[in-house]
């Protein structure tokens, strides 16, 4: 067991006396931890309503003696325990409370806090020395709490410096009441544990059977003067039931029954009766590996002492500064002001008239570096002590700057932040009461009404507008409900209702923008022309769906804007080629999060006119019927006359006159998938490709000055041949339209900027492309023959 013996004076006192002896401390220096002259202390132990231990319960007077050497070992990372201060932990290890807890039911609550020397190791027990570093702290455990979950908060006060002398182990027995109770049908059986250290395992495992051929004839002796001759046995001998816990780690435990040790290697005269293997304790493959290496549980410890010192110039001056720099930190840390100030009273340190104490103190406040700490720990030298506890504090007095200034550079932005925000908020009351403001609310529903102002709204959608904006005045400007509710109203009142493009009717005017655009396509250009004559005729014009069908590059999209451009129209195109969603067409409803009108509303909000000209373009490659609809159908009603007057969106849902619309649809070919219904509904123009003598005015109209000024290459620096052309469409360019040419053109007009800005950039020679030379800038020819089969 171990030894409580010495005096109760001062703790610290032993532990700053110098070479005063330690029944002797000087009686200058303060009690530690503010204890009553007497040294003691309370160990209050708290357990939770679940554990009804009679010795954890109550205050017990504790005297803390001066000499303890043999203590419990509890590991702490990064940041040891100093002298004179209380530290709460937390221990889940169940061999380490265990132990603690029988330590303070012996009243004996003590042990050596040691730091560890591998802070990423979060174990509680260790299973060598050299795994802590040898200078730690003895430490009272004031308060023990077991909480649910296997943990056990504990309570720890710091007294003393203490250094690691060996490992102790400890023999224990079990007590009284852990016997097990006699029964009805005979004696009962004893149980002992033995300890056996693990460090003496080969000791004791070398002379296990001669002790036991030793103790046996002795034993049996005393059984037989104690027990009459020829004693009857029971007829029923009960086999014996452990009722020992788990040992304490670090021991090895055998049994010892009435008649001696119960082991494999020798049988008592109750083995016919009784269960030995119940006795052998079951080891697990963890246990076992464990035992290879036992754990430490207790430690050896002597106290350890600074050296003798004078309260010099050099202490005093020390000790002064560190005295300064707590005060620095306390005026420029708010963590530490609230800490620092309980232990200041009138500008005098508690601790301030020892320098041993007040370097303890410094060191603790520092949130410094692990080794740094346990060095000032390990210092026996007071000036050196107070030297590196002042470094300590001069580094967190720097930090303590950075951190007000960061502070400060926060507070400066969001006081700007928030004065701007008080600002607003007045100017907006200022402007309100005013009548220069008004809430938003009420800007909305002005906004949304200016934009009806001057527009012919159908009485249907008007009627759906009013009843919009009367909900929006009753609901909340948070809601989810106000939201959807105000981007409704926004695209009902962004159409230009009743609003028409002022149409062009002169046949002379559209036919001069027609061949401007485009050479040739005399089929599309005279049947644009007839809707201009009829229009003339009638005053008005109606909105035709045209349909535009012929190979690719012959200029069925280029010459819609020229449309929309001879009669004076907005144009819009969207692509349904792949479009497998009908909400692209009809929109989503209300009910989805971030729905949307279909692409003819949002042409109607973009060109703000209800006549422009939309081009669909690869109208022949719409995908078919899928899981999100059929968009040929829902083109249908798009594309019908006597439909589309009425077109009904779905996330409008008010009817929609699409009628004046000039709708040209563009594909490549007509497929056998395509819906009958829907071809049915248009007119079919078929746009056949270029002969040669086309192409080669299409290129010196269109392609050529195009490709020059694209290329950056002026007129004077280069010029193609006409025979050069020729050979580009015959050997180089045989498709239908002309955007294998255009390719072929842009090509030369590269190669020919390339020439000029390398080899000729100070001449002004030009270049000039022929038959000859074509190769030079477009490589061989593609098409070596006539024949095309």
């Amino acid at each position: 067991s171990n030894n409580s013996s010495g005096s109760s004076g001062s703790n610290e006192g032993n532990d700053e006396a110098g070479s005063k002896p330690v029944s002797e401390p000087p009686a200058e220096e303060p009690a530690p931890i503010e204890q009553s002259e007497s040294s003691t202390s309370e160990a209050e132990t708290v357990v939770d309503g679940t554990n009804h231990d009679p010795y954890m319960h109550g205050l017990t007077r504790v005297t803390v003696p001066d000499i303890f050497p043999n203590v419990p070992v509890i590991c702490v990372s990064r940041t040891p325990i100093f002298p004179r201060f209380v530290k709460t932990m937390f221990l889940r290890d169940q061999r380490v409370i265990d132990l603690i807890t029988r330590k303070c039911k012996l009243g004996q609550p003590y042990v050596g806090v040691f730091m560890r020397r591998d802070d990423n190791n979060a174990a509680e027990v260790i299973s060598s020395l050299d795994e802590v570093h040898p200078v730690g702290v003895f430490a009272q455990v004031v308060e023990l709490h077991h909480s649910k979950g296997g943990q056990t908060n504990i309570l720890l006060a710091a007294h003393r410096r203490i250094r690691i002398s060996g490992e102790f182990v400890e023999d224990i027995s079990l007590e009284p009441e852990e016997m097990v109770a006699p029964t009805e049908k005979g004696p009962a059986i004893e149980l002992v544990v033995e300890t056996t250290p693990v460090s003496d395992l080969e000791h004791a495992t070398a002379g296990a059977d001669a002790e036991s051929d030793k103790k046996a004839p002795e034993e049996e002796a005393k059984e037989e003067e104690a027990v009459p001759a020829e004693p009857a046995m029971p007829e029923e001998v009960p086999k014996a039931r452990s009722v020992v816990e788990a040992p304490p780690f670090g021991f090895l435990t055998r049994v010892r029954g009435p008649f001696g040790p119960i082991t494999p290697g020798r049988k008592s005269e109750l083995d016919k009766d009784v269960d030995v293997e119940s006795f052998e304790p079951k080891v697990s493959v963890e246990q076992e590996q464990e035992q290879v290496k036992p754990n430490i549980g207790m430690v050896t410890t002597t106290n350890v002492y600074h050296m003798p010192y004078k309260r010099d110039t050099l202490v005093k001056a020390l000790a002064g500064e560190v005295l300064s720099t707590l005060r620095e930190i306390i005026v420029n840390s708010p963590i530490y002001r609230d800490t620092l100030s309980q232990v200041i009273a009138d500008g005098k340190f508690v601790v301030g008239d020892n320098p041993a104490h007040l370097a303890d103190f410094g060191a603790a406040l520092a949130n410094a570096d692990p080794l740094k700490l346990q060095e000032v720990l390990e210092e026996r030298l007071i000036p050196k002590r107070l030297e590196l506890s002042l470094q300590l504090l001069k580094q967190q007095l720097d930090v303590c700057h950075l951190q007000q200034k960061l502070a400060k550079d926060v507070e400066e932005k969001v006081s700007a932040t928030e004065r701007k925000y008080h600002l607003n908020e007045q100017l907006k009351i200022i402007k309100k009461e005013l009548g220069m403001e008004k809430d938003n609310k009420e800007a909305l529903t002005e906004k949304f009404k200016a934009r009806l102002e001057d527009l012919t709204v159908p009485t249907d959608v008007q009627e759906v507008i009013d009843e919009e904006l009367n909900k929006l005045g009753f609901l909340d400007e948070n809601s989810s409900e106000f939201s959807v509710t105000r981007n409704y109203l926004d695209w009902l009142t962004a159409i230009k209702w009743g609003h028409f493009s002022d149409e062009n009717f002169e046949i002379q005017r559209a036919k001069t923008i027609l061949d401007e655009d485009h050479y040739g396509m005399k089929p599309i250009k005279e049947r644009i022309l007839e809707f201009i004559a009829v229009g003339q005729l009638q005053g008005s014009v109606q909105g035709k769906i045209l349909f535009f069908v012929g190979p690719p590059g012959v200029g069925k999209t280029s010459i819609a804007r020229s449309i929309a451009r001879s009669l004076n129209r907005e144009y819009f195109r969207f692509s349904v080629g792949g479009m497998s969603d009908v909400a692209e067409i009809k929109g989503h409803r209300r009910t989805y999060v971030g729905a949307m009108p279909g692409k003819l509303i949002q042409c109607l909000k973009k060109t703000k006119s209800c006549n422009p000209v939309v081009v669909i373009d690869e109208v022949d490659k719409v995908a078919h019927r899928s899981v999100h609809g059929d968009p040929q159908s829902a083109l249908l009603e798009v594309l019908d006359p006597e439909q589309n007057s009425s077109f009904l969106d779905h996330y409008l849902d008010v009817p929609v006159d699409l009628s004046k619309i000039l709708f040209i649809c563009t594909g490549n070919s007509i497929p056998a998938e395509f819906s009958s219904a829907l071809l049915d509904r248009m007119e079919v123009i078929e746009v056949s490709g270029y002969m040669a003598h086309e192409k080669l005015e299409i290129a010196k109209r269109y392609l050529m000055p195009k490709a020059r000024s694209d290329s950056g290459v002026h007129e004077d620096r280069t010029s193609i041949a006409d025979g050069a052309i020729d050979t580009l469409i015959r050997s180089y360019a045989r498709e239908s339209g002309v955007r294998g040419l255009q390719k072929q053109i842009e090509k030369i007009y590269r190669k020919a900027a390339y020439k000029i800005v390398e080899q000729l950039p100070a001449t002004k020679e030009t270049i000039a492309v022929d038959e000859k030379n074509l190769s030079d800038f477009v490589g061989k020819q593609i098409y070596m023959s006539d024949r095309l089969y």
